[in-house]
């Protein structure tokens, strides 16, 4: 009996223990700008860890290099991103993208709050651009395990990096209402 007890009080713990997992809804290119505010090009400028809370988050600073819906060229955002690394401690919100100081990508943003925007569908709206061995930008694709939305099952990995020239053409054709 006394066993019995130990073991209820152990799953019992067990089970009150927080969920790590974040789920999300697959967007195409069409829904991530529908429903950007912001589409832009941009560098990252800094990245600062801050307490929010019992939480951190990072925030970072960004230039436009180029706009695509609802900024301008030149513009300096602020884009705040759940997680972080503070004084050793850390902690990771799945699906929320990892940020370098001087990372350059393509970012779908939807305002979080009065003076900030935040990441559409989390990672999905953060696409790292990159110089590929032959000169051509490339988008450099997530680690991240991908779900078909149909089937609810893993789908074929993506490849390392695909050419970016067609997705910023179809970006650009959604913003001019080539729906």
């Amino acid at each position: 009996m006394k066993t019995l007890r130990r073991l209820v009080l152990l799953l019992s713990l067990v089970l009150a223990l927080p969920a790590r997992a974040t789920t999300l809804v697959a967007l195409s290119t069409p829904e991530l700008v529908d429903a950007a505010s912001v589409v832009a090009i941009v560098r990252v400028r800094s990245v600062e860890v801050r307490r929010h809370g019992k939480r951190l988050e990072t925030l970072v600073r960004a230039t436009v290099e180029r706009s695509f819906k609802g900024a301008s060229d030149g513009a300096r955002l602020r884009i705040v991103v759940p997680g972080g690394e503070l004084e050793g401690i850390g902690q990771r919100v799945e699906g929320a993208p990892r940020i370098s100081e001087g990372e350059r990508f393509i970012a779908f943003l939807e305002p979080a709050g009065e003076s900030a925007m935040q990441f559409v569908g989390l990672e999905q709206g953060h696409l790292v651009l990159a110089q590929h061995a032959s000169g051509e930008v490339v988008i450099r694709t997530s680690e991240a395990v991908r779900i078909d939305p149909l089937t609810g099952r893993g789908a074929a990995p993506l490849p390392p990096v695909e050419p970016a020239a067609p997705l910023m053409r179809s970006i650009e054709e959604r913003v001019r209402g080539g729906r």
